[in-house]
């Protein structure tokens, strides 16, 4: 089952299992997600508003609230764009980077038990096939 068709309808039901699995390790009093997704695009430097509603996948309306709940919070501030007078970034705080920190840390070890219920086998296909996951998906969104 290695064709094309084959490969994706079966990645698609994996991510689906997989993401609902994740959301059941996530913890009251935690980062929700969107949150974790928008401070990890921020790591890498301020974006506008509109390029983390592309990123996120919501609208630029959803991305504002979503930064207005994270600058409320302590986690993002807002800065002039030196590039256009006009426009705004959005920039992650050091409260926002440790916040990211523990959410992200608390979570990989709820992952941890069951990574060592696979066998030494099964762990390195992993290893193996994540590198290709990542190529993959970023392809996806330069396209």
């Amino acid at each position: 089952m290695t064709t094309p068709d084959a490969l994706a309808a079966q990645l698609r039901e994996s991510l689906r299992l997989g993401v609902y699995a994740l959301r059941l390790l996530d913890r009251e009093g935690e980062l929700p997600t969107t949150q974790v997704g928008t401070l990890m695009a921020l790591k890498q430097g301020p974006l506008p508003v509109t390029t983390i509603a592309t990123l996120s996948g919501i609208s630029t309306a959803s991305a504002s609230q979503q930064v207005t709940r994270l600058e409320n919070a302590g986690y993002v501030e807002r800065r002039p764009d030196p590039l256009d007078a006009r426009g705004v970034l959005v920039a992650v705080t050091d409260s926002g980077l440790d916040a990211l920190h523990l959410t992200v840390t608390a979570r990989n070890k709820r992952l941890s038990p069951a990574m060592a219920r696979l066998s030494q086998q099964e762990r390195e296909d992993v290893a193996r096939a994540l590198p290709v996951l990542e190529r993959f998906f970023r392809s996806l969104l330069d396209e």
